[in-house]
Formats: C-alpha cells, structure tokens, sequence
C-alpha cells in the first residue's frame, strides 16, 4: 500500500488506485504499462497500438467548494472518472468484466478513504462519503 503523506488530494488519488490494483481480476485483464496514472511524469503515450489496450486511467474531473459550509467548516466534492478503453465499439463481455471489477474493487471505499488522515501521523480524517454519479459509454 502506498504512503500517503503528500496532501489530502493526492492522497486520495493514489488510494483510489491502490482499490483498483488490489483486485487481481482487474489488475490480471489490464497490464501494469496501460494503468495509465497523471501523477507520473511518463503516463501519456505518444500512439496507441494494440498491446496498449485495454487500458484504463483515473482523471480528476474537478469538483465544487464550500468555504463557508458552516460557521467553522469548509467543504470539497472531488470528481474522479475512471476511463477504460477497449478498442471496441460496443459493450461487449470484456468491457462489462471490467466495469464490474471495477465497481467491486470501489465497493469498500468507507474502509479505505475514510481511514486517510491528513497531515500524515495526524487525526483529520477528510473523506466522509463517496457516490457513484454516473456511468456512461462513449465511443
């Protein structure tokens, strides 16, 4: 597992990653070179070729604030979108295996997100709920 002691942000981005790559179903359909992951200086590939998919990568979709949440809070909603690509052009087993992986390796996220503390050896804990907003195919 990965120690998180950068910020909250970062933190909760390679949590999500750590969810992904425990499930060996998944990590076994998606090689390790098309986890395609932003926070590393060589994530983007110049061309896509057959050995490069599937592959899946987390972006960071943005997000909303609320300075003012209360009198002595602030709050932030943070968007991730898991994005796998296929190759194919229809919702075919394998692009269904994955998604459900996917959504099985997400499914104990109260356990892991909410147990991220910030600064690192601190109390915060920071991540309170998380929603599935939407699914969506897009060719």
């Amino acid at each position: 597992m990965t120690t998180y002691t950068e910020n909250p942000f970062t933190m909760v981005y390679d949590a999500l990653w750590d969810m992904m790559e425990r499930n060996t179903t998944l990590t076994g359909l998606i090689r390790k070179a098309n986890r395609i992951k932003y926070a590393q200086a060589n994530a983007t590939k110049p061309a896509i070729s057959d050995g490069d998919l599937p592959e899946i990568a987390l972006l960071s979709s943005g997000g909303d604030s609320n300075v003012m949440n209360t009198s002595s809070t602030s709050s932030m909603v943070r968007r991730y979108t898991w994005a796998i690509a296929t190759g194919e052009y229809q919702i075919n087993p394998f692009y269904n295996t994955v998604s459900w992986e996917l959504y099985r390796a997400m499914i104990d996220w109260d356990q892991v997100l909410c147990a991220l503390v910030w600064p690192a050896g601190g109390t915060w804990h920071f991540v309170v709920r998380t929603n599935v907003i939407s699914i969506e195919k897009v060719l």
